[in-house]
């Protein structure tokens, strides 16, 4: 103790430290660790590998983590570049996707535009491709991997894969002309992240009925059975496009 100003007493159940008043960073077991370590030396300290209870180390992934990954090569494997974007959107875009629940407001936002939590990742995508748009980027494919929320809950925090396509699907090359997305390719893309994630393509059914923000004959739901949907395609209502003031189609 005499390079460190720590009084040491030991007792019945160890070590008795008591800690100068100008250290209070010491806190605990680990610290005084850190100091003993600090004044031997660390290159006095001997490496000694930590034990295992199997010579194979244990997976780390969860199967949500796994699925994450996953997508996200299968959207980058289909030509989509990942964008990152704030978990935050402002209130007249959250309640265009179903969002704008007083429990979802930010009590300190970061900007007046950044007001609520999202519902979900697509109008932050849209914000994205419409910014882009402008800057004269007319072929665009952005996808994005992050949690949406639906109330306070914690089970209310979900983590999605979205993506937004604009432009021609296929470029204007010797075999012929340009394509111009559309749903099918929507749906293609759909279909190929809930085959990376593990799902059961081959039984899903596609059906009527998507979201509101989607256009009302050129969009699906991709469900297992009547009450499992497991995800959304389409081309984005002109409605939402012209209240988001982006160009479409999306």
């Amino acid at each position: 103790t005499c390079a460190l100003p720590i009084c040491v007493k030991e007792t019945s159940g160890g070590l008795e430290c008591s800690v100068p008043s100008w250290r209070p960073d010491i806190n605990g077991e680990a610290d005084l660790v850190e100091e003993v370590c600090r004044i031997h030396g660390l290159n006095n300290i001997p490496a000694v590998a930590m034990e295992r209870d199997h010579p194979i180390a244990a997976p780390v992934l969860n199967p949500l983590q796994k699925r994450m990954l996953a997508s996200r090569r299968a959207l980058a494997a289909r030509g989509f570049n990942e964008a990152v974007t704030w978990s935050f959107i402002p209130e007249s875009h959250a309640k265009l996707f179903g969002g704008g629940q007083a429990e979802l407001k930010l009590a300190n936002a970061i900007s007046s535009e950044l007001t609520d939590m999202r519902p979900s990742l697509i109008p932050n995508l849209i914000a994205a491709a419409g910014r882009n748009g402008k800057r004269g980027f007319a072929d665009l494919s952005i996808c994005e991997v992050g949690h949406a929320y639906a109330g306070d809950r914690p089970q209310d925090e979900t983590l999605r894969a979205g993506g937004v396509r604009r432009g021609n699907a296929v470029t204007r090359n010797w075999q012929g002309g340009a394509r111009g997305v559309d749903a099918y390719d929507a749906k293609a893309d759909a279909l190929a992240v809930l085959d990376a994630a593990g799902a059961a393509t081959a039984s899903l059914q596609i059906v009527a009925g998507a979201p509101s923000w989607y256009h009302p004959g050129r969009s699906g739901t991709i469900q297992m059975g009547p009450q499992n949907k497991l995800a959304y395609f389409g081309e984005v209502h002109p409605r939402v496009l012209d209240a988001m003031d982006v160009k479409g189609p999306l």
